[in-house]
């Protein structure tokens, strides 16, 4: 099973969307804060980042700066 990291901050469209995704036999990992990403990438390894730009902390584009810094083997896109 593939594991996708899934930073949304909206409740309601994070909602549908891990469920929608689970449906498809995906795990899921949903956070809400940049911050939350960061510190579950560091912990533990996933197939694939869907990131939200739009964060209240951390914006999605200074994640995906993380990502390709650190973590290089991790693709990303992004969700506005």
């Amino acid at each position: 099973m593939q594991r996708i990291l899934l930073l949304e901050d909206d409740q309601s469209f994070g909602y549908i969307l891990s469920e929608y995704l689970n449906m498809q036999d995906y795990e899921i990992h949903w956070v809400k804060s940049g911050k939350e990403a960061l510190a579950l990438i560091e912990k533990q390894n996933f197939d694939l980042a869907i990131l939200d730009i739009m964060l209240p902390d951390i914006n999605g584009f200074e994640v995906a700066e993380n990502i390709k810094y650190k973590h290089t083997d991790l693709p990303f896109i992004f969700l506005s």
